[in-house]
């Protein structure tokens, strides 16, 4: 049962690992060509 709630807890961890990532690839898509923008 222990061993269960661990794993739950671990892949939980990861999908919010991957959210983050997503999030901050589409902040990043977003950010460059305004910075890019920015700086001419």
């Amino acid at each position: 049962m222990k061993k269960k709630k661990l794993s739950f807890k671990f892949g939980f961890k990861l999908v919010l690992k991957k959210d983050l990532v997503l999030s901050f690839k589409k902040i990043a898509t977003f950010m460059v060509p305004l910075v890019f923008f920015l700086m001419l």
